[in-house]
C-alpha cells in the first residue's frame, strides 16, 4: 500500500525531488595567479582575469568621463553663450525675445481690399411675392397692394420691381419697387422704421440715385393711408417738375 501510494505522488508532483550530491571524483581548481580555487574552466579566476586584461574600471572615473563628454558635446547660444540642448545655434530664450522685438512684416499681414457691391435681391428673398393686385402683379406687402391698385385705376402705365441700371456703378443690382414708363419716374416705398441694416440699404439706395440724377419719389405709410391725397400730389408734382425742367 504505502509503494502504492508513492507512486501516486510521484505521478502528480507531490514528492519535492532533492538533486543529487556531486561526485567524489571531481578534483578542485586553483587560480595559478593568486592560489586562491575557483571553478571556472581557465587557470586563472575571474579577479585576476580582470586585472590582467585591464578591464576593471572604477566609478568614479566613469562618471567623470560621462561628464567630460556631454560638455564637449553640449552647444552653447551665440547669443547669451549659455549651454543649450536645441539643435539651433539660438537658445529658445533668445529667439522668443528676438521674435518680439521684431517689427511685423506689414505686407504680408495686410489682405487686399474686396469691395462689395450693392446687391438688393438679398433683402427680398426674406419676403415672397405672394400678394395678387388687381392688374395681375404679385406684389410683397400689403402697402404695394395700395399703390399697384392706385396706379392701375388712374391709367397710369407701371412696371412692379424694374432692376435700374446705374451708370456710377453696373456691378450693383438696384431694383426700384414701381417705375412708370411713360414718365421715367422711379417709386420706393420705404415701409420698415428703427432697422439698422434696412436704414443703411436705403441711404445707399438715395444715394445711388442721387449720384445718376434719376427721378425719385420717396412714399411712406402715410402717403399708403391717403393714396388719393397724398400719394396723387407727390406723382403730379413731380411730373410737373419733369415737364418744367425740359
Amino acid at each position: 500500500d504505502k509503494s502504492r501510494k508513492r507512486k501516486k505522488k510521484e505521478k502528480n508532483g507531490w514528492v519535492i525531488k532533492i538533486p543529487p550530491p556531486p561526485p567524489a571524483n571531481q578534483t578542485k581548481r586553483f587560480c595559478t595567479n593568486c592560489g586562491q580555487p575557483h571553478t571556472g574552466k581557465y587557470d586563472l579566476c575571474y579577479k585576476c582575469h580582470l586585472e590582467k586584461n585591464n578591464t576593471t574600471v572604477s566609478l568614479s572615473t566613469k562618471t567623470n568621463t560621462a561628464n567630460s563628454t556631454t560638455e564637449t558635446n553640449q552647444k552653447k547660444c551665440k547669443v547669451c553663450a549659455l549651454p543649450t540642448n536645441s539643435k539651433f545655434d539660438i537658445c529658445f530664450k533668445c529667439y522668443s525675445k528676438k521674435q518680439t522685438d521684431a517689427p511685423l512684416n506689414t505686407k504680408d499681414t495686410k489682405k487686399p481690399f474686396i469691395k462689395a457691391c450693392f446687391n438688393d435681391t438679398d433683402f427680398r428673398k426674406f419676403n415672397q411675392a405672394n400678394i395678387q393686385a388687381e392688374d395681375g402683379h404679385y406684389v410683397r406687402s400689403r402697402a404695394e397692394v395700395i399703390i399697384d391698385n392706385w396706379l392701375f385705376r388712374n391709367n397710369y402705365r407701371h412696371i412692379y420691381e424694374k432692376r435700374v441700371i446705374m451708370e456710377s456703378d453696373l456691378d450693383a443690382v438696384v431694383i426700384c419697387d414701381f417705375y412708370l414708363p411713360d414718365n421715367d419716374i422711379y417709386l420706393e416705398f420705404w415701409g420698415l422704421e428703427n432697422d439698422p441694416k434696412y436704414e443703411e440699404r436705403k441711404a445707399q439706395k438715395i444715394k445711388m440715385y442721387n449720384e445718376n440724377k434719376l427721378a425719385r419719389i420717396d412714399l411712406y405709410a402715410t402717403d399708403v393711408d391717403r393714396p388719393d391725397d397724398l400719394l396723387a400730389i407727390k406723382i403730379k408734382k413731380k411730373v410737373k417738375e419733369l415737364e418744367n425742367a425740359k
